[in-house]
């Protein structure tokens, strides 16, 4: 029966809704499915447009997050371990992943139930899956160095353990008939097996130059391509001889590889960002027809839809990314977005190419709907990071923030918009490690790069450059991976740490002067305000403040905590030295006596960073456990506690006026958060903690709410008011929560016309029924 277009838009979008309200936790709770499913339902989709209309008292959901939201994410599936490896069965009835911890999980493609216990049947990270054309067995490669085959129905051993690599496993493909298993290891060697016996058949593919990251066969089995550092080796199954090799450049490595079903065109991901397409029908003279540059870091997956008009391609930028591919040697469009909080292993189709399966670091395994995603253009993404928000400061003024990422770049924004205002200042190679505004109109940048670079504010120019910053005289080897800094007021000294736990002062470029007294790498590092003195942690687990013109410690080094310390911070009036530690504890240090003074407990995590309010009041602590803490200074008691972020929290600063926080985490984001004012804190005048319920209140428009671990938001009361999707939760603004900065934009809740708790009843008006003829 032929039906109009928008009936089978709408029939599509129906069930992408009913698919995504029967395996969510809201399946659970009927009234839901107008408060929250219709609520959150993207405005331009069918389901919204043709039933909102008739909808009233709904929770508002607003902001770009929402009006740039491009399809549905049917379900997100949370593991125990790192995701690193996804496969759909060619059957379409189930779907498989394989974890960091040694499992391999498998899914009902329908239900998206676990069908039975997770097989445990390797020693080391899954590196690998692939299930047979047939669908009847699935195999697994694993860093233990060998390969088994499962039976998917009931996750009983088939085949295996299959010994020989002497190396990880990286990459496994089956042949077109099924009969034969491609693997590639570190051991720069390929095996086919035979599937029927297990038995390696025919010679080794020998010869690559270095550890194979990807294999694939092609679509009639004729070939084998296989990605390695800088090169693609291609090989006939034939006669186990080599046809050529494709040079990606050097120390490029080919994550991910696959053949188009035209046995003619190869696309494949590397460690530069890129997609590459390689046109080999002519074997004699295979080349390079394409080169995409979609991902702003490494490709890591890479997938193919079964008509070969669709790719999707996953990086370390956490995202996958769904390109249409209307000729290869025309450019491909973008089609769609789809965002994890950290890298993207693996990607896989289902046989009809609705949807997609996308695996992660997050330790997420996420269902994608892909259909119909031209009906929707994707809009350009918000500004903001790439990468970990590593340094975050208020300018003097109290009007800008500026950021330093591991995306190497730093950006100043606009307090009151959380816009960009300029481009981004670019000219470091390494992830920025601290960022500072200085007393003229420049800003102060330290990067893993060893560079110090000065900025001008006003036009974003580079004045200078400072470094590379190296301990000659001192010792040779730098602190690699982590290398704390500070700056005074004008940038004119610089002090830094050492991987052996030495502090060094540089002036005007030139080492003056290293100080002597930690006994593990240096972790942390703060001038005073006044310049006069310098408060370093250490692996050591100790503090020592030092006198910045002598170089001498002003006592014995300060000792309380038990695991390395990670942030130092001196009170704005120089009377008080906070140091926050991985054993999740902060201290408070006189700086008179060199004393304790105070012990915050709170943090179920590594305590990042610690900066004190300009009144002296207040501290602010940001921690491995998400979370960020305000603490009264004089009792120590923790008065505020926000949530939002969902990675560890990198660093955080208070504005000029004591009245805002700022925020940077791993997860990406900025966010700037609205300090209680002292009434607030403490409304029952007691001093006791209220933990995330500041300011309770009967009216629903300023309603106290939290969201749980499930997306569930909650009032003081624990009612159920909002189920937020998992694909909206990290960009949702919070209570307290005034800005978010992020590349996916972000969301907020508005109840003040909500009907919630009975009244939900009246929030759907049902269409009148149709009266008989």
């Amino acid at each position: 029966m032929d039906c109009s277009k928008s009936i089978k838009l709408l029939a599509q979008d129906a069930r992408r809704f009913v698919t995504m309200f029967a395996v969510s936790p809201i399946a659970k709770s009927t009234p839901h499915i107008y408060v929250s499913m219709l609520a959150s339902w993207p405005e331009f989709q069918p389901m919204a447009q043709y039933y909102v209309r008739r909808s009233n008292g709904l929770t508002g959901i607003k902001g770009i997050a929402t009006t740039e939201r491009q399809l549905a994410l049917l379900s997100m599936i949370t593991v125990r371990g790192q995701v690193r490896c996804v496969a759909f069965s060619p059957n379409g009835l189930f779907f498989a992943a394989g974890t960091l911890d040694g499992i391999v999980l498998v899914w009902d493609a329908l239900s998206y139930q676990i069908m039975f216990d997770p097989i445990i049947g390797h020693a080391r990270a899954v590196e690998t899956i692939t299930i047979s054309p047939d669908s009847t067995s699935l195999c697994s490669g694993s860093k233990d160095f060998t390969i088994s085959i499962w039976d998917p129905r009931n996750g009983q051993r088939m085949m295996g353990p299959l010994l020989g690599h002497t190396d990880e496993i990286n990459a496994i493909s089956y042949s077109p008939d099924g009969l034969l298993v491609a693997s590639g290891s570190f051991d720069r060697t390929i095996r086919i097996w035979d599937t029927r016996n297990g038995q390696i058949k025919g010679e080794l593919f020998e010869g690559h130059e270095d550890g194979i990251f990807s294999i694939a066969f092609s679509s009639d089995g004729s070939m084998i391509a296989a990605g390695s550092t800088s090169f693609i080796h291609l090989w006939d199954t034939r006669n186990n001889q080599p046809i050529t090799k494709l040079f990606q450049g050097f120390g490029n490595i080919t994550r991910t590889i696959r053949f188009f079903s035209d046995e003619n065109h190869l696309p494949s991901g590397s460690e530069n960002g890129t997609v590459c397409i390689w046109d080999f029908g002519n074997r004699q003279n295979i080349h390079q027809i394409n080169s995409i540059q979609r991902h702003l870091m490494g490709v890591h997956a890479l997938a193919i839809s079964p008509d070969s008009t669709i790719c999707a391609s996953g990086a370390a930028d956490s995202t996958a990314r769904i390109w249409n591919t209307p000729g290869c040697t025309q450019s491909p469009t973008i089609r769609s977005l789809l965002w994890h909080t950290d890298t993207v292993t693996s990607v896989a189709f289902s046989p009809d190419g609705s949807r997609l399966v996308s695996g992660s670091y997050d330790k997420n395994v996420r269902v994608w709907d892909i259909q119909d995603l031209d009906e929707y253009p994707m809009e350009s993404p918000p500004e903001g990071h790439n990468d970990w928000v590593r340094s975050v400061i208020f300018s003097p003024c109290g009007t800008y923030i500026l950021s330093g990422s591991d995306d190497s770049s730093i950006r100043m924004w606009d307090v009151q918009t959380g816009r960009s205002i300029r481009n981004p200042f670019k000219g470091h190679k390494a992830r920025v490690i601290a960022v500072n505004f200085l007393a003229d109109d420049r800003i102060a940048s330290a990067s893993d790069d060893r560079m110090i670079c000065i900025w001008d504010v006003r036009n974003g120019d580079l004045n200078c450059t400072i470094g590379p910053i190296r301990t000659g005289g001192y010792y040779d080897f730098p602190y690699q991976e982590f290398w704390p800094v500070a700056f005074s007021s004008n940038a004119s000294q610089i002090v830094c740490g050492s991987f052996l736990g030495d502090i060094y002062i540089w002036e005007s470029g030139e080492l003056i002067r290293g100080l002597t007294g930690h006994t593990g790498g240096a972790s942390s590092i703060a001038f005073s305000t006044d310049e006069r003195h310098i408060v370093s942690g250490s692996w050591d687990t100790r503090v020592i403040i030092w006198d910045a013109k002598s170089g001498n410690p002003l006592y014995n080094p300060l000792s309380g905590h038990t695991l390395p310390v990670y942030s130092v911070a001196f009170s704005p009036n120089g009377l008080r030295v906070a140091s926050g530690s991985e054993d999740r504890d902060i201290r408070l240090w006189d700086v008179g006596g060199g004393l304790p003074v105070g012990e915050l407990r709170g943090h179920t995590g590594t305590v990042h960073s610690v900066s004190f309010s300009p009144n002296n009041v207040y501290l602010v602590s940001g921690s491995q456990d998400t979370s960020i803490r305000v603490w009264d200074v004089g009792s120590g008691r923790s008065v505020a506690k926000f949530n939002g972020h969902t990675d560890r929290v990198c660093s955080v600063a208070f504005s000029p006026d004591s009245a805002q926080i700022v925020s940077g985490s791993a997860d990406m984001t900025i966010r700037l958060w609205n300090v209680p004012m002292p009434d607030t804190l403490y409304p029952d005048g007691s001093g006791a903690f209220l933990g995330e319920f500041i300011h309770a209140t009967n009216d629903i428009s300023t309603l106290d709410w939290q969201m749980d671990e499930n997306g569930w938001i909650k009032d003081d009361q624990r009612r159920l008011l909002l189920w937020v999707p998992p694909d909206l939760r990290s960009v949702l603004r919070r209570r307290h929560n005034s800005i978010l900065i992020s590349r996916q934009g972000c969301i907020a809740l508005d109840f003040s016309n909500a009907r919630i708790g009975e009244e939900w009843t009246t929030c759907y008006q049902p269409f009148p029924e149709s009266s008989p003829d």
